[in-house]
């Protein structure tokens, strides 16, 4: 598993914001590889409510936290500054399955929930992981992300796609694993979210 520590920032686009954001990703996606351990710089979008998504990618737990030691609070002051932003979030990755480079991906497709008291890494993986196997059928699927939320025990599971139609079919089709899985580790229930990448900086896989 190349990345094992992210931390992710969660925002509402305002109005003048969208050019100056463009720009100021790029900026922060060179920050975060100059960073030892840096590994990459994940940029979403929901067009239709201005819902941004970002999340920076680290070889492990102590490079993220000399980030935050070093510049993440200036870099965060700046996305604050284009957004109505919410607190960053710091997750754990558990598994990371890709087919084809991440920098292919076009869409991301979001289950987030919290999970269940009982729930180990163990039943996560085992629930998980044929859910992830079940998406691989589908064409225009590259891979998927899971991480954990270290703060308040939520778990996203990230599916990338090629475009917006494989999504469509598999969210259309709603496979019964997915629901199944979900359903054995979720405390509560959400919609999946459906993010357009803008940008993958940094590793390829």
């Amino acid at each position: 598993m190349d990345y094992a520590a992210s931390v992710q920032w969660l925002g509402t686009m305002r109005e003048d914001g969208a050019h100056n954001a463009s720009k100021f990703g790029v900026e922060l996606a060179g920050a975060v590889a100059a960073q030892p351990g840096g590994r990459r710089l994940l940029r979403c979008l929901q067009p239709k409510t201005g819902a941004l998504q970002w999340l920076l990618t680290f070889a492990g737990e102590q490079p993220l936290q000399a980030f935050f030691d070093d510049s993440h609070d200036l870099w965060f002051s700046h996305f604050s500054q284009l957004t109505s932003s919410e607190s960053p979030t710091t997750l754990r990755t558990l598994l990371s399955s890709y087919r084809q480079p991440l920098r292919q991906a076009r869409v991301l497709l979001q289950f987030l929930f919290p999970l269940r008291q009982s729930t180990s890494l163990e039943h996560l993986a085992d629930q998980l992981i044929p859910a992830v196997q079940e998406a691989q059928r589908y064409a225009g699927f590259i891979g998927a992300e899971v991480l954990l939320n270290v703060q308040d025990n939520s778990l996203q599971l990230l599916l990338f796609w090629h475009d917006s139609q494989g999504c469509q079919r598999y969210t259309a089709d709603k496979p019964a694993i997915i629901t199944r899985a979900i359903e054995q580790l979720a405390a509560v229930m959400y919609k999946p979210q459906a993010f357009v990448v803008l940008g993958v900086s940094g590793g390829t896989q």
